[in-house]
C-alpha cells in the first residue's frame, strides 16, 4: 500500500455519501418519533415481537441499498484514480533517508557469549538488514577509543557487503570506547542525507562512569531532530572473560577482564534519546525495517507529472459497474447471487495478479529446475534460515564457493534446531571440500554428525577428508623445509620437490601415508585433490593467513581476525586519521580510559 497513488484523492471524499443518506434516515426518524411521543415513551410505541416469515436473507428493499452503496463506494474510487509508479525518473526519487549503524568494537565485544562471539553476532545482524529487499540505505560508524565512519549510507547490497566482509580483521589503531564520538559522528553524517534518519547502536554497554556520562549527553542533544533510535543490546547478562590473542585472556593486576551486557544502562541510554531498546536474543536479531520506524518515502506532488504511472481504477470500475447493473436490473432472489459472483470473480482476480515478492515454493521450484542463478536470486530475496539456507545450496551449484559459504555460515546460526543446523553444517563442509580447505571440512563434517546428522558413509568421509588434510599439511611444510635449505646456500628444490610431489615420491618425513582409496577414486585424482589443499594454503599463507588446519573455525569462521582486500587499507587510513605517521603494530590505549 505505500506504492499506492491517487490521481484525484478529494473524490474519495464522497464515497462518505451512502453514510451520510444513512444517518440522514437515522435523525429523521428520530424526529418523527419526538414529535408524537417523549424518548422516554419510545419503548411503548416501538412495534415488536413481530414473526416475520422465513425469506430471503435481505428484504428486496435492504438488498438493492446494499448493492447500490457498494457500487457507488467503488466507483468514487475509480473516479479518484488509484494508480502505482512503473517508473520513477531520479528527479522525482522520494528522499530514501537513511540508517546509520554505530558498532562497537572495542575488546569487550570480542567476548564470546553469543555463539560465537558479540563482534561476530553484531556483524550478523548487519549482513541480514543489507540483504532485506527494497531497504533503505544503510551506513556503518565504528568506534573503540576514537570512532570512524567507515562507509556513507548505501542503498547497494553488493558495496556494502563488500565492506562487512573487512569487519573480521578490522583492528582499530586506538583502545578504548568512545561511544559519545561514535554517536557524534552518526547524525554528523545523517546531516548530508535528506529524509528519514535513523540511528542504531550496537554494543554491550560496558563503559566506564565517565564515558557513560558523554554518550547520555550526546543522545540528549538529540530532542527534536527527525530521527529514531535505537539500542540493540550485545552480548548475554553472564559474565564472559574477554579474549586477548596474544595471552589468552585480558587482565588487569594478574586477574582476567570479564564483561556483561549491561542492559539496565542501554535502557537509560535509549530513553535519554527518545529511542528503545531492543535484545539480540541468541543468532537472531531485529529485523531492519523494526529499527528504521520511518515513514515510506513518497513521492512528492510536484515530481508526480514526471513519473510513469500503472493505472489500477479498472480493477474498481468493472465490478462497481457489476454491482449497478445487480441492484438495478436483476429479480430480487438473484441480487444476492450476482453479489456472490462479483465479489468471486474480484478476489480470483486479484489472486492472477502477479505477485513481485518471491515466496520459498517460487525459488524451490527454480532450484529443482535446474535454473539456479534464479533460485539464487529468489532465495536471497527471502529472509531467515529457508533464505540463506537456499541461497548456499544454489550458490554450491553455481560453483560460487565465496557465496555458498557466507550464505550457509549465516543458516547455520539462524538455524533453530539441530536437525536445521546440521543440514547447514553438512553442505558448508562440502563447500570447504571443493574449495580445498580439507581441515575445516572435517571439523564441519563432524559437527553435523554430533547436531544428529545420520547418513550412511559419513565416518568414512570424515576419515578421508582428514586423510586429505593431512597430506596437504605434510607436503606444505616438506616445501616450507626444501625453501628454507634453499634460503641456506642449497640449490633451488622447489621445483624438485613439485615434481617430487606430482611423480607421488615419498620425501623422508614419514607418517601420515595414504591409505586405502574410496571407491571411484585412483592415485591421479586424489594427487589433484591435494594439489587443490596446497593451493588454497598458498593463497591463504600469500594473504597473510594460515594453510594449515587451524585456519578453519566453526561455521564460516566470522571470528578469524582473517585479513581481506581492503582490509589493511581502512586499519591505515583510520590511523591516519588519529595521527599516527607510521602504521601502528600494537594499539595504543588511550591515557585515563579503559582499555577494554
Amino acid at each position: 500500500m505505500n506504492d499506492l497513488y491517487w490521481r484525484e484523492p478529494l473524490w474519495l471524499v464522497a464515497a462518505l455519501y451512502p453514510l451520510a443518506l444513512w444517518a440522514w434516515a437515522r435523525w429523521r426518524q428520530r424526529r418523527v418519533r419526538s414529535g408524537y411521543a417523549d424518548a422516554r415513551l419510545w419503548p411503548w410505541v416501538r412495534v415488536s415481537g413481530v414473526t416475520r416469515p422465513a425469506g430471503p436473507l435481505l428484504e428486496r428493499g435492504a438488498r438493492q441499498r446494499l448493492l447500490l452503496a457498494g457500487a457507488w463506494v467503488l466507483l468514487v474510487a475509480a473516479l479518484a484514480g488509484p494508480r502505482m509508479p512503473q517508473e520513477v525518473p531520479e528527479r522525482a526519487q522520494p528522499p530514501a533517508g537513511a540508517v546509520l549503524a554505530v558498532l562497537d568494537l572495542s575488546r569487550s565485544m570480542e567476548a564470546r557469549d553469543m555463539q560465537g562471539s558479540r563482534r561476530a553476532a553484531a556483524r550478523r545482524v548487519l549482513q541480514a538488514w543489507n540483504a532485506e529487499p527494497n531497504r533503505p540505505p544503510l551506513g556503518l560508524v565504528v568506534y573503540a577509543g576514537r570512532a570512524h565512519r567507515f562507509f556513507p549510507p548505501s542503498p547497494d547490497p553488493v558495496a556494502v557487503g563488500h565492506f562487512l566482509e573487512q569487519l573480521p580483521g578490522l583492528q582499530l589503531p586506538t583502545l578504548g570506547n568512545d561511544l559519545a564520538g561514535g554517536l557524534e559522528s552518526a547524525t554528523k553524517a545523517l546531516r548530508e542525507v535528506a529524509g528519514h534518519h535513523a540511528v542504531v547502536l550496537l554494543s554491550d554497554g560496558d563503559l566506564d562512569a565517565a564515558a557513560r556520562k558523554r554518550a547520555e549527553a550526546a543522545v540528549t542533544a538529540w530532542s527534536g531532530h527527525d530521527l529514531s533510535f535505537t539500542v540493540l543490546g550485545v552480548g548475554s547478562a553472564t559474565a564472559t572473560a574477554v579474549p586477548n590473542p596474544a595471552q589468552g585472556w585480558l587482565t588487569v593486576e594478574g586477574r582476567p577482564v570479564v564483561s556483561r551486557l549491561e542492559a539496565p544502562w542501554l535502557e537509560r541510554l535509549a530513553a535519554a534519546g527518545g529511542g528503545r531498546y531492543l535484545t539480540l536474543a541468541g543468532a537472531a536479531g531485529p529485523t531492519l525495517s523494526e529499527v528504521w520506524r520511518g515513514p515510506a518515502p513518497r513521492i512528492a506532488p510536484a515530481d508526480r507529472d514526471r513519473v510513469l504511472w500503472r493505472e489500477l481504477y479498472h480493477w474498481l470500475l468493472v465490478p462497481g459497474i457489476a454491482l449497478l447493473v445487480a441492484a438495478l436490473l436483476l429479480p430480487a432472489g438473484a441480487s444476492v447471487v450476482a453479489l456472490a459472483g462479483v465479489g468471486t470473480a474480484l478476489v480470483g482476480a486479484l489472486a492472477a495478479t502477479p505477485v513481485r515478492a518471491a515466496d520459498a515454493q517460487a525459488a524451490f521450484a527454480a532450484l529443482e529446475a535446474g535454473h539456479h542463478q534464479q533460485a539464487r536470486t529468489l532465495y536471497g530475496q527471502l529472509a531467515g534460515y529457508t533464505g540463506r539456507f537456499g541461497e548456499g545450496v544454489a550458490c554450491f551449484r553455481l560453483e560460487d564457493w565465496a557465496c555458498a559459504g557466507e550464505a550457509l555460515a549465516a543458516a547455520a546460526w539462524l538455524a533453530e534446531d539441530d536437525a536445521d543446523r546440521a543440514r547447514a553444517a553438512y553442505n558448508l563442509a562440502a563447500t570447504r571440500y571443493r574449495q580445498g580447505d580439507y581441515a575445516g571440512a572435517a571439523v564441519l563434517y563432524r559437527d553435523a554428525r554430533a547436531h544428529g546428522l545420520e547418513l550412511p558413509g559419513l565416518g568414512a568421509t570424515i576419515a578421508f577428508t582428514e586423510t586429505l588434510a593431512a597430506q596437504v599439511e605434510q607436503r606444505r611444510r616438506e616445501r616450507e623445509g626444501a625453501s628454507a635449505r634453499a634460503g641456506r646456500g642449497s640449490r633451488p628444490v622447489e621445483g624438485e620437490m613439485q615434481d617430487q610431489v606430482a611423480a607421488d615420491r615419498e620425501l623422508a618425513i614419514g607418517p601420515p601415508r595414504v591409505g586405502p582409496l574410496p571407491r571411484g577414486l585412483d592415485r591421479a585424482q586424489f594427487d589433484a585433490l591435494v594439489a587443490r589443499g596446497l593451493d588454497r594454503a598458498r593463497l591463504a599463507e600469500a594473504s597473510g593467513g594460515k594453510g594449515g588446519p587451524g585456519a578453519s573455525a566453526w561455521f564460516g569462521g566470522e571470528d578469524v581476525a582473517a585479513e581481506r582486500p581492503g582490509t589493511q587499507l581502512w586499519q591505515r587510513l583510520f590511523e591516519i586519521e588519529e595521527g599516527f605517521p607510521a602504521p601502528v603494530t600494537q594499539r595504543r590505549p588511550r591515557a585515563q580510559e579503559r582499555a577494554w
